[in-house]
């Protein structure tokens, strides 16, 4: 799961890329800050993901969704839940996530660390540098600067030998850090580093940071040339700058920067106007516009090489149980599958741990009767003494228009935990189709009252999920009247347990029950 977030965040943020190019040259042509296209495509980089990560589960509901629903976890849908790009399937495991998953916060960790350290070395520094007396909130470092240090409290920092320097560089110069300060941009900076330590690994994420850095310099001197500057003399003073080796603090707005950056500052500050400007403006927003839709429509690529199968239970113990239940009909309840009913007549069972009916009652109705928790009741056994209600129809040899329907459950022991005596331990596979499928469920409490559930086909593969407060008894028609066409047959209701064997809780100390419903084996897919 993890792999396939990375890779669809490095994609959406390569997407966002396009999008913040395309816009910045419109904001230029409309004399708007080009810092805006990077802010906004840095934060959805991130936001895009995430949203996309967590809308399956809490966004989007299933009978809205039924194409985001069919992929396994890891195939977040696009915000939009369209199929613009679908990535392809990508290998995962458990183990390889918890590798990679630890590399990460160990890198997360280093970058924090790395820019904490250096703020806190920059402020002991700073304890030691002469407070420049003729300029409010100046301090003069003896080799780092020009730049701002500080987010709440932020002050300009000018190099020892700018105070040799002419008056006017010294007061271009001056002007340029106060425009940084005045327009916030260190607090700008450091929310853009603090998206990059959360993902390091995002090459693209950290491709916009550099361009976001250009872009708060390329504002800066247009606001200092808006002023009535002379560009000449403006380019001079970033000339005489960066042709000193002064020192720029990591994190920290500087005026120090490559000398390809700097002549890109130099050749826009100079530059005439460009023709068709409102038409390249124009372009440029389409474009823009359009990445922006790619980026919010990407499918995050599905985990397909161990996705865990739950194979229906129809197989030799379903078959072993029919002919257990046929059995005792022909013993307890002679001629009933030969008699005619207006309704389906039911036969409720418990049975015990060695498949010995433990009581049994016939009930007929002219009313529907659910079959429910409560349906046990006949045979004096409460609600919460019910681990489970399954149903068979068994048919007459004879007349297979004449069915009794059996519905069962196994007794409880009082103090321990159930296991089922009847179908196979699933509890493994019951554990990963509920981490897989129901990641933030799998890692937080769900609210109480919310069932889990899993639609599968007759080889196991999860088609459809979800998550709502349903009946298992009513599942089957629920399902079927949700997605038009389709046949059920067979389902389960397991509970969901740890590594260590104990019960998942909701909210409420109940025990998570995973419901699992299979399609027929005639059925469409939905």
């Amino acid at each position: 799961m993890i792999v396939a977030f990375m890779l669809h965040a490095t994609v959406v943020a390569a997407c966002c890329v396009l999008a913040a190019w395309a816009a910045e040259h419109a904001f230029a042509s409309w004399g708007k800050p080009r810092r805006l296209a990077w802010t906004l495509s840095m934060f959805m980089s991130v936001a895009i993901p995430v949203a996309a990560l967590v809308a399956p589960d809490r966004v989007l509901p299933m009978a809205q969704t039924p194409s985001a629903a069919a992929a396994p976890v890891g195939t977040a849908p696009g915000i939009f839940i369209t199929d613009f790009v679908r990535m392809p399937a990508v290998p995962s495991s458990a183990s390889w996530d918890r590798v990679i998953g630890w590399s990460w916060a160990c890198m997360s960790l280093l970058v924090l660390v790395f820019y904490a350290a250096t703020a806190w070395r920059v402020a002991r520094r700073a304890r030691a540098w002469a407070i420049d007396v003729a300029r409010a909130g100046v301090l003069i470092a003896p080799d780092i600067g020009p730049a701002v240090i500080g987010l709440l409290r932020p002050r300009v920092v000018l190099p020892q030998w700018l105070t040799v320097a002419p008056e006017a560089t010294r007061r271009l110069v001056l002007a340029h850090e106060r425009q940084h300060v005045a327009a916030r941009d260190p607090l700008l900076l450091a929310a853009a580093l603090l998206l990059v330590a959360l993902l390091p690994w995002n090459l693209p994420l950290l491709w916009q940071l550099r361009r976001l850095r250009l872009a708060l310099e390329l504002d800066c001197d247009a606001r200092v040339l808006a002023a009535d500057v002379d560009p000449v003399e403006y380019g001079e003073a970033l000339l005489l700058v960066n042709q000193h080796n002064s020192m720029a603090p990591a994190g920290a707005i500087a005026l120090i920067e490559r000398p390809s950056q700097l002549e890109r500052r130099i050749t826009i500050m100079t530059a005439a106007a460009q023709r068709f400007r409102k038409s390249i403006a124009a372009l440029a927003v389409a474009v823009a516009a359009a990445c922006l839709f790619a980026a919010t429509s990407i499918n995050a690529p599905a985990l397909a090489m161990d996705a865990p199968l739950k194979p229906s239970p129809s197989g030799a113990s379903a078959m072993r149980l029919g002919q257990h239940f046929e059995r005792m009909l022909a013993d307890r309840f002679p001629n009933l599958l030969e008699q005619d009913h207006d309704r389906m007549p039911m036969v409720i069972v418990l049975l015990n741990e060695d498949w010995s009916i433990a009581r049994a009652a016939q009930v007929i109705s002219k009313d529907e009767l659910p079959a429910d928790a409560g349906t046990f009741g006949v045979i004096g056994l409460a609600r919460e003494d019910v681990p489970y209600v399954g149903n068979m129809g068994v048919q007459s040899p004879d007349n297979p228009k004449h069915v009794v329907l059996v519905v069962f459950t196994e007794r409880k022991t009082a103090g321990k935990r159930f296991v089922s005596h009847v179908f196979p331990d699933s509890r493994t596979v019951d554990r990963e189709i509920f981490r897989r499928y129901f990641p933030l469920a799998a890692t937080s409490r769900i609210p109480a009252g919310q069932r889990p559930w899993v639609l599968l086909d007759r080889e196991g593969h999860v088609l459809r999920s979800g998550q709502e407060p349903v009946e298992s008894s009513a599942w089957n028609r629920t399902l079927e009247s949700r997605f038009s066409g389709i046949k059920t047959q067979g389902i389960t209701v397991t509970p969901i347990t740890d590594d260590a064997g104990e019960p998942v809780q909701d909210s409420a100390g109940q025990e998570v029950q995973l419901i699992c419903a299979w399609l027929a084996p005639d059925s469409p897919k939905p």
